[in-house]
């Protein structure tokens, strides 16, 4: 079954999916609008160097600061077409049943996007970069209710047992010095 983070893979980093998952996405109609909309993302992007290689830069100069806290704000983008089909992504979706809701963050240095998908009382984060490195070892933290969640990496979305309301969102990195205890 295709998920978000696949659909988010396709466009950024085909290269990086099964041919199996690309071929079902091709097939398929209904990812059309979740696909238009991180190739919008994607068209509006420049080249924008990883966070491994901040941290590297600000280990080897001094002068140099590296940002550890990343503040996401809800993105306005509504899609153009309705899906008729079942697929539950990410995207706003017509589907019959269980009522699904997403909602997507931005930061304004186009670093992260996070996706949270709401169905069924289960609250997923897809939590993208748009380099293709791995993001590890931070902590997201939900404003205005300052609800916190660690997270070794970005691998597979955070998933929550209940449907979660905020504002804003807040990604901080921890620095090797400062791990935090498991």
């Amino acid at each position: 079954m295709i998920n978000e983070q696949d659909i988010f893979y396709y466009v950024f980093f085909r290269h990086s999916i099964s041919l199996d998952k690309i071929n079902e996405i091709e097939n398929e109609n209904s990812f059309g609008e979740a696909i238009n909309f991180y190739e919008q993302l994607k068209n509006n992007l420049s080249e924008i160097p990883d966070y491994s290689l901040k941290r590297k830069i600000a280990e080897k100069i001094n002068a140099y600061s590296l940002q550890r806290i990343y503040y996401l704000f809800p993105d306005n983008f509504i899609p153009s077409v309705q899906r008729k089909k079942s697929n539950v992504l990410a995207a706003a979706s017509s589907v019959e049943g269980a009522k699904v809701t997403s909602k997507t963050f931005t930061d304004g240095g186009n670093n992260f996007l996070i996706r949270a998908v709401s169905t069924a009382g289960i609250t997923k984060m897809y939590i993208f970069s748009f380099t293709q490195s791995m993001v590890k070892n931070f902590t997201l933290i939900l404003l205005p209710s300052m609800e916190k969640y660690h997270i070794k990496d970005n691998s597979q979305p955070l998933v929550l047992d209940k449907p979660i309301e905020f504002d804003s969102i807040s990604i901080e990195f921890v620095l090797e010095e400062e791990k935090v205890e498991e």
